[in-house]
């Protein structure tokens, strides 16, 4: 029982912090870039380092809002070959591409993490500040997207997807 008070608590600690880091992320793009238009057209000066965090922020949401897709079913599955088959067929299908997709996620995690941690003194230009904590946000979101992936892989794999497509 305490394991399963566990997992339900750990599984809402990962729901918030997909939810607030796209939802953060998102904001603070939406603010950032509303404040550069204003500068650059209204005072007639821009913002320099305005695009060097534009960019981390638009990875970060998208790194947050992938794994917030997977969790919610967002991500779109392609049925026209599928349906052809029977229901062994398809099940057997999506096995594969389920394993397919779960060793991908698992090699582009660990390859975001060396390149993360590989990145040694390189500072952006404008901010000088170390590349490494724009880059953490491939294998956090990869680590999420991976975590709520394999969750989902057995129902993914057992049910048809709805037909609402």
């Amino acid at each position: 029982m305490k394991n399963n008070t566990f997992l339900k608590r750990f599984d809402t600690v990962i729901k918030t912090i997909e939810n607030l880091g796209t939802g953060i992320s998102f904001g603070c793009i939406v603010v950032l870039v509303s404040v550069s238009v204003f500068c650059r057209y209204v005072l007639k000066s821009g913002i320099l380092w305005s695009a060097e965090i534009q960019e981390v922020l638009v990875v970060a949401m998208a790194m947050f809002g992938c794994a917030k897709a997977t969790r919610e079913g967002g991500h779109t599955e392609l049925t026209a070959l599928t349906s052809l088959f029977p229901r062994k067929g398809r099940v057997f299908i999506r096995t594969l591409t389920s394993l397919a997709s779960a060793f991908f996620l698992i090699v582009f995690f660990w390859a975001s993490l060396q390149y993360t941690l590989n990145t040694g003194a390189l500072k952006t230009i404008m901010l000088k500040i170390p590349y490494k904590y724009f880059y953490m946000f491939l294998p956090i979101g990869l680590g999420l997207n991976l975590y709520e992936f394999l969750k989902k892989m057995p129902g993914r794999i057992k049910n048809d997807p709805p037909s609402d497509y």
